[in-house]
């Protein structure tokens, strides 16, 4: 190795920082122009598709005269796993993250006292509707079922995610919550 540029990867970690400014910018591009649609997670994997072919064309392009090119695709395609993942991190917390919306329902709300938390969630939605909405999407998955009664049943998928979740927080020692 003559200098530091020749180290294996680097030019493809380097590509592959450089170039992620691309998946939020198209992101909201994708969910402007198509408004109507309220898929946005839908768009988000469409995004990760259109930055994988785009990557994987500059990848090709810039990086195929490297004497560590095997390295360089290597080291291109975990940095661009590592982005995209902290992105649907990103975007799951905002989108679906119930600390953030209090914080954000207090940002909306000023002047809001503790008490008014619940009415105000969710842009005035609510507590409640959060509520049904996460069980109408436990139901959509099998993971429960909820009879004319109103009365939950976990499904045998449910049961294997409610183990397994039981078993992470008692192994990781995280305590009640969450």
């Amino acid at each position: 190795m003559n200098s530091f540029t020749d180290l294996p990867g680097l030019w493809g970690t380097l590509l592959g920082v450089i170039s992620f400014p691309a998946i939020p910018v198209l992101h909201a591009f994708l969910v402007n122009v198509f408004s109507k649609h309220e898929k946005h997670s839908l768009f988000m994997f469409l995004t990760f598709g259109v930055y994988l072919v785009f990557l994987s064309a500059m990848g090709w392009s810039l990086l195929n005269k490297s004497p560590h090119f095997e390295w360089e695709l290597f080291s291109l395609a975990s940095t661009a796993l590592f982005f995209m993942l902290g992105y649907m991190e990103l975007y799951s917390m905002v989108a679906r993250g119930f600390s953030l919306n209090i914080i954000k329902t207090i940002y909306r709300n000023p002047q809001i006292q503790p008490d008014q938390i619940g009415s105000n969630y969710a842009d005035g939605l609510g507590v409640e509707w959060l509520l049904k909405k996460r069980l109408n999407g436990l139901v959509a998955l099998k993971f429960i079922s909820i009879d004319s009664r109103g009365t939950l049943t976990l499904l045998p998928r449910g049961l294997w995610i409610g183990k397994i979740a039981s078993l992470y927080k008692s192994t990781l020692r995280m305590g009640k919550g969450g």
